[in-house]
């Protein structure tokens, strides 16, 4: 009694200190902070209901899409969240033209403004190169040409392409900047994305390229001497972008681009009922499986469209890159990256996404690589199917042979490869190579689409929503990802192991050990019933069934008594041993014929009793012959003695056809003994 006490003890103790540690990892480790939940101090929340009768002046700018336009956009959402959550009432102040001095204030600031304490960012609107049609991707530096730019953004940008070989034209207003580019003027506008989308979306222009440090800064001023509303909006503030700021900006960038594209409700309805398949060869870092699902550079570019427009994609696996072709030929599947040398025929591309940036590695040899032309005359190795291959084979006059897999470049002279799969597997295989050329080809990596008219409306808004993307961010997430190869555990779920893992530990030893005492009892019953020597069920098995068997109403019935002959005598002339050997030759005769819709007992030390269900008593009488010829060749062939007893109704008892059957059995005895005699 005692040890169970301290069990009990010991398993409330550490249930204790589960529930308490995994409340404190859970508060540590769960980054998802839950809705609804800003903490205000004693003095905020006296400040909120002393102010609820006030008016508070917010000025907010009313033409930039997505963001703040005509009431609607990401910053309108933050206001809207802030009253509802504190119920104060707000003024929106909408203007074109702000005093920067302003507080209470959303204003835009120019790159090189900086931004104070009292400023919240909302959002960066870098600056894009736009095209009228859809150009090859080319890095910025390497940028040729005509450059439209407003003047009041001519300094910033000029300064940011300074050495590149451009000549900028500068215009005074957004109107005559698209007049210039629609009419072939220049050649690229450079402009604030956010601040003039729907300027691009309505002339159906591309965004090329992003200028990744050039950017306009839209924040909320506060006041200098806001005190507790400073605080209390930037608590908000945080919950907001923690927890609402990425929808309410998928939903403002769609609804913009189906506004203007006037994409009527059903069309809608239709592009995002669909489930779209997406095929693909693995071909790290580019693309990669995991679990099913797509990882890699093209996976970060899916799983972003997916959270922007809702819909839902199924991945598909191909061995080769001919399966590959074949499916999207045939259309079956809807969308794949063109990192391969696919057949684009009867499909939409996308722009560009990736650049396709190659080098050439030497492992032996003093290589000097001025241009690829230098390799003339050489054989060069590289992975077959990939555009690169295909460029290179088409351009070059070099000997050009290629593998199926990464491993069989290895140990090779010359090769040529995509750079950024070559930093995926340099430590792999390439750690020994010598990179002696880099350059870039005119193509490079974007999505094609099968052209089906249920896709239209797939294609226009997944190149519409790649095109906003800052493709070098997510680059870089995506290298980031795939090249962490290390093990990874979720820490925001780390409370929920350190609960789950005892209670599943403790489970298990609870069904271990109810498992072992039902095993125990079935052993405990078993013996119970079950006679040692013989292993036929004894009479405390008889005596336990005698009762249900009277419940039974399946006539006729019967019963058998068997008896060893001169047991008495075999045990004094040859010992125990000797009858027991006889009583297991005799239980064995009974087991090995014994008869469906039967019960044999060994009820005493010579005796056993056979219950009979549904046998007419011709047959019980054909069975009790058998019986007793073939027990007559017991050992020391003295036989046995048998007699029966049927059950016709109720009216007869067991007990009743028990004991008829033992005087039928010693009638039969005394009469074979008289015969003998």
């Amino acid at each position: 009694m005692k040890g169970k006490k301290s069990t009990k003890w010991l398993i409330i103790v550490l249930a204790i200190l589960i529930v308490t540690a995994s409340i404190i990892l859970y508060n540590t480790f769960n980054t998802e902070g839950p809705k609804d939940g800003v903490k205000l101090n004693l003095f905020e929340q006296r400040w909120i209901q002393n102010n609820k009768n006030k008016i508070i002046n917010i000025s907010i700018p009313n033409n930039i899409p997505v963001f703040s336009y005509e009431g609607s956009g990401i910053a309108f959402s933050f206001l809207n969240f802030f009253e509802e959550g504190t119920e104060l009432e707000l003024n929106k102040v909408p203007y074109i033209e702000l005093d920067d001095s302003t507080a209470n204030s959303i204003r835009i600031l120019r790159n090189s403004q900086k931004t104070s304490n009292k400023d919240l960012l909302f959002y960066l609107d870098n600056y894009v190169l736009v095209s009228k049609t859809q150009v090859v991707k080319k890095p910025v530096d390497q940028l040729t040409g005509t450059i439209g730019v407003l003047d009041i953004d001519f300094n910033d940008v000029s300064s940011y392409l300074v050495g590149n070989k451009l000549t900028f034209t500068r215009v005074d207003d957004i109107d005559n900047l698209i007049l210039m580019l629609n009419e072939g003027e220049v050649d690229y506008i450079i402009v604030p994305e956010l601040l003039y989308l729907d300027v691009i979306i309505e002339n159906d222009f591309y965004i090329i390229n992003t200028l990744n440090n050039l950017s306009l800064k839209y924040v909320l001023t506060l006041s200098e001497d806001g005190g507790n509303l400073n605080d209390i909006i930037k608590k908000y503030y945080k919950e907001w972008t923690n927890n609402y700021l990425a929808d309410n900006y998928y939903t403002e960038l769609l609804n913009l681009y189906t506004s203007i594209k006037q994409i009527d409700d059903k069309s809608k309805t239709d592009f995002k009922s669909k489930r779209y398949i997406y095929g693909y060869v693995e071909n790290p870092p580019y693309e990669v499986n995991k679990n099913g699902e797509l990882a890699g550079l093209s996976g970060e570019f899916i799983k972003s469209f997916t959270a922007f427009s809702e819909i839902e994609f199924n991945f598909k696996r191909y061995e080769n890159v001919k399966e590959l072709n074949k499916a999207l030929e045939e259309g079956k599947i809807d969308i794949a990256l063109n990192y391969h040398d696919l057949n684009t025929a009867n499909t939409y591309k996308t722009v560009d996404i990736l650049y396709s940036d190659y080098i050439i590695l030497v492992k032996d040899g003093n290589y000097i690589i001025d241009t690829i032309k230098s390799l003339e005359g050489e054989t060069i190795y590289t992975l077959k199917d990939s555009k690169l291959s295909s460029y290179i084979s088409k351009n070059s006059r070099f000997n050009v042979k290629e593998v199926d897999r990464i491993e069989l470049l290895k140990n090779r002279n010359l090769i040529l490869m995509d750079y950024k799969t070559y930093t995926y597997y340099k430590n792999d295989y390439f750690n020994d190579y010598n990179v002696v050329y880099q350059n870039k080809i005119d193509t490079n990596y974007g999505y094609v689409i099968k052209k089906k008219d249920i896709n239209d409306v797939f294609y226009n808004v997944f190149n519409y929503y790649i095109s906003t993307l800052n493709h070098k961010q997510y680059e870089n997430v995506g290298i980031k990802k795939i090249m962490t190869k290390a093990f990874y555990i979720d820490l925001s779920l780390l409370w929920l192991y350190v609960i789950l893992i005892p209670i599943f530990i403790g489970l298990m030893i609870l069904i271990v050990r109810k498992r072992k005492k039902i095993i125990k009892v079935r052993n405990d019953i078993k013996l119970k019933y079950i006679d040692p020597l013989t292993s036929l069920k004894n009479r405390y098995y008889l005596n336990t069934n005698i009762a249900k068997w009277e419940e039974n109403k399946i006539y006729p019935q019967a019963i058998i008594v068997i008896n060893i002959n001169n047991l008495k005598d075999i045990n004094d002339a040859y010992g125990y041993e000797g009858g027991d050997q006889l009583i297991k030759a005799a239980a064995n005769i009974l087991i090995n014929n014994q008869i469906e819709k039967t019960d044999i007992i060994r009820t005493d030390g010579n005796e056993f009793v056979i219950y009979m269900v549904g046998y007419e008593e011709s047959a019980v009488i054909a069975y009790v012959r058998k019986l007793y010829r073939l027990l007559k060749d017991l050992p020391y062939e003295y036989g046995a003695s048998l007699g029966y007893s049927m059950i016709e109704d109720d009216i007869k008892t067991i007990e009743d056809a028990i004991n008829e059957a033992i005087l039928d059995m010693i009638t039969n005895r005394e009469a074979k003994q008289n015969n003998d005699i």
